[in-house]
């Protein structure tokens, strides 16, 4: 996978621009999902200044949810997850009933645990920024979804 310009959500805007995902498309398939699973959304938010991306969490205990990319449509399906905080989302196993969901809004990429936890190489990153590269380096990032959902601050 190569990482696109801007998904960890630092970036020099007078070099280029990075679009910012619609909130309100990430709503909408938060709640169909909440529907095809019987369940409901508990919470859902924006990014913030912490972290990249938008989560929703379902009703259920422990709390099941989505993230994000709040710059593209990267989707996964996430277990324990808790409030926004440094560390780690716990990436759920494959879920193949969420995954079919995700690839039928023709909008979203459900991104699986095995790409979330491959192992970052510089060869897929030559399309991000010198800063994003920085971030990367200061913050430790091992594995793909720790630079694609990250709590850099």
């Amino acid at each position: 996978m190569i990482l696109k310009y801007g998904i960890t959500s630092f970036f020099d805007s007078s070099k280029r621009e990075v679009p910012f995902l619609d909130f309100k498309e990430f709503k909408k398939l938060t709640y169909l999902i909440a529907k095809r699973i019987n369940s409901k959304v508990e919470k859902i938010e924006k990014n913030s200044g912490s972290h990249n991306y938008y989560y929703a969490l379902f009703s259920e205990k422990p709390h099941k949810g989505l993230v994000c990319n709040a710059h593209y449509p990267l989707v996964a399906f996430v277990k324990s997850f808790h409030e926004p905080c440094f560390g780690k989302i716990l990436i759920s196993a494959e879920d193949s009933f969420i995954s079919n969901i995700i690839s039928d809004s023709y909008y979203f990429e459900y991104i699986s645990s095995s790409i979330l936890e491959t192992e970052f190489k510089e060869e897929m990153a030559y399309e991000l920024g010198d800063v994003e590269l920085e971030q990367i380096k200061y913050w430790n990032s091992k594995t793909l979804g720790e630079i694609i959902f990250n709590y850099y601050d």
